[in-house]
């Protein structure tokens, strides 16, 4: 087991040696370099420095001179002697660095010509003297040039000594590169060795992993070592062989899933459609396989072809759509209506597919067509009758057979709200039968402001008789609306005097405000609100509030809803208990004539 491992170690360490010698060669080279540049500074600047200093010195002792001549006598005695000290000071520095040839002879001269003329300059600041100052001129000159002999030998000595540097830095790179390339082809040649040596026997796993990797379970891995590599083949060969137990395993509880799920299907007594995200049907059960046609295998057929009715492929395109949901409705296959419920199946990523489940409800639709008929019929006959008790109750009211005590007219007068509300039930249900048997509605432009209008006026006096302040809001842009008025106003009608209902003393606003939609109407009241448990079941038939304001059967909201959802669109209400209530829907807007 410790081949691999000997090898690989082995590889390593000799890389290490080389790094080693290359990291050695590049300090020795780095080292001496820089011992040459160190030799240069240390041996040849501070003489080129002095030399500067003893040259500014002399040209600031010729401008003392200048200064006697001027007349500034102080200042020129001060500026010559503290320039003739830093002379002295910068002659001391080059006297004791002498390092280059001829530097000597250079310095003594410095030497000899600066005691000439300091002797001869302390003369002439004894006795200021143009003459004098003139004569000193050479001897000035005569300095510099020794001071500048001194500078250009050892600047000389700076260049020769950096072109030396230079010459031994190019030595030391191509000594370096010529290493560099050795050592990493001998470092090319050990990896090489040690990958071949090393990692040939992987190659042939690779390969025979890849062949289980492809579902072939039976597969072994034959490769015979005792190192780390013959390890990791057996690994391969114990997890190939539970790989392919567990595969044995999974298909077989996926077989049990999958043909449960498919006799669940069969025997119920819906017809089911499974189609996937490209609208080929998945399954069929038997009922479906009755009504639409058999499925001989599973994404042979597109949906439209297996599915000869228009509503059910539109409805499963719709819910293959990313931003679909859940939805119902009733369709009518071969004289027979069914509720069809449509549903996507999707995961958290992407769509699977969608589900469509069609109920036969024929004989809930008979049941409904009866009921509606009883309804329809026993509000007919109930009327005659309830409109002669009425008009009994109005006559006895107004004493028509004889004067009436006051028990008696309290009596009636009872009598006569009771056959008002009754009254009142029996035209709501007479309107919704209509409305089931299917309502006939004549579009046509009405100004929104007409029907705000002719609804308010309907209900002003009942809002004034409980103190509600009634009050419209309709913006010259809202235009005019394709609806049917009389329906409408209908509709408007009835929030009103809901609204007005419930909130007395309390104030009703309704309002028409143009939109990107067309024009929305909304009923708003700020009276006790709708409790949240019942805000969903609002619109349904005979449904009411606990509570609130008793004032029919029930059935206004839903007679108002199907006059809407008529006009293509559909009532929404938010509400809040104690803060009041507001009804809206939108109708689409007439088109402005182009003249």
């Amino acid at each position: 087991m410790r081949n691999l491992r000997n090898q690989l170690f082995l590889s390593h360490f000799l890389l290490i040696v080389l790094m080693m010698v290359m990291m050695g060669a590049g300090v020795g080279v780095v080292t001496h370099l820089g011992w040459a540049i160190d030799r240069l500074v240390r041996d040849n600047y501070d003489s080129v420095e002095a030399a500067q200093q003893m040259d500014d010195a002399l040209e600031s002792q010729q401008e003392a001179a200048l200064l006697m001549l001027l007349g500034d006598t102080e200042q020129a005695r001060q500026q010559y002697q503290a320039n003739w000290d830093r002379f002295r000071t910068a002659y001391q520095i080059e006297a004791n660095n002498i390092t280059e040839p001829h530097e000597q002879e250079a310095t003594d001269d410095i030497l000899n010509g600066s005691n000439q003329y300091r002797h001869d300059m302390q003369a002439f600041m004894a006795h200021p003297d143009a003459a004098v100052l003139k004569q000193l001129e050479p001897e000035y000159h005569k300095l510099k040039l020794a001071v500048g002999a001194v500078r250009a030998i050892n600047q000389d000595a700076m260049r020769n000594g950096d072109r030396q540097a230079r010459s031994e830095a190019g030595l030391a790179a191509l000594a370096g590169v010529c290493a560099a390339v050795c050592c990493i082809g001998l470092s090319v040649w050990l990896a090489l060795r040690s990958i071949n040596h090393s990692l040939l026997p992987l190659n042939t796993l690779v390969r025979q992993a890849e062949e289980i990797g492809a579902g072939h379970w039976n597969h072994r891995i034959e490769l015979y070592r005792s190192d780390e590599i013959g390890a990791l083949a057996e690994a391969f060969n114990r997890m190939a062989a539970q790989l392919r137990e567990a595969w044995a395993a999974e298909e077989q509880r996926r077989y049990v899933l999958e043909r449960m799920a498919n006799m669940a299907l069969d025997n119920l007594q819906d017809a089911v459609l499974v189609v996937d995200s490209l609208g080929m049907v998945m399954h069929a059960n038997r009922v479906a396989s009755r009504l639409f046609g058999p499925v001989r295998e599973p994404g042979a057929v597109s949906m439209g072809m297996l599915v000869q009715a228009h509503a059910v492929v539109r409805a499963l395109e719709l819910s293959l759509r990313p931003d679909a949901a859940e939805a119902s409705e009733t369709v009518n296959l071969k004289a027979r209506a069914y509720r069809l419920r449509t549903s996507p199946i999707k995961d958290d990523e992407r769509m699977l597919g969608a589900v469509a489940i069609l109920e036969d409800v024929t004989h809930l639709q008979e049941l409904d067509r009866l009921k509606t008929e009883f309804i329809e019929v026993a509000s007919h006959e109930l009327k005659t009758p309830v409109t002669s008790l009425l008009l009994s109750a109005q006559l006895l009211a107004e004493g028509a057979a004889g004067p009436l005590t006051d028990a008696q007219r309290q009596v009636v007068a009872a009598q006569r709200q009771d056959l008002e509300r009754l009254e009142r039930t029996m035209r709501d249900l007479l309107d919704m039968s209509k409305l089931e048997s299917g309502l006939s509605i004549d579009l046509s432009p009405t100004p929104a402001a007409a029907l705000v209008g002719t609804a308010v006026d309907a209900v002003t006096a009942e809002a004034r008789a409980l103190g509600v302040e009634l009050a419209s809001r309709i913006p010259p842009e809202a235009g005019a609306v394709m609806a049917d008025s009389s329906q409408i106003g209908r509709v408007l009608i009835n929030l009103l005097s809901n609204a007005i209902r419930h909130a007395p003393g309390g104030r009703v606003e309704v309002s028409a405000s143009p939109g990107p939609m067309g024009v929305t109407f909304a009923v708003k009241d700020d009276g006790e609100g709708i409790a949240p448990e019942y805000l969903a079941r609002i619109f349904d038939r005979f449904v009411q509030v606990p509570g609130a304001t008793q004032g029919g059967a029930g059935l206004g909201l839903s007679i108002a809803r199907r006059i809407v959802l008529a006009h293509r669109s559909d009532i929404q209400v938010e509400s809040t208990p104690s803060q009041g209530s507001t009804f809206r829907f939108t109708l689409n807007a007439a088109e402005v004539p182009h003249g």
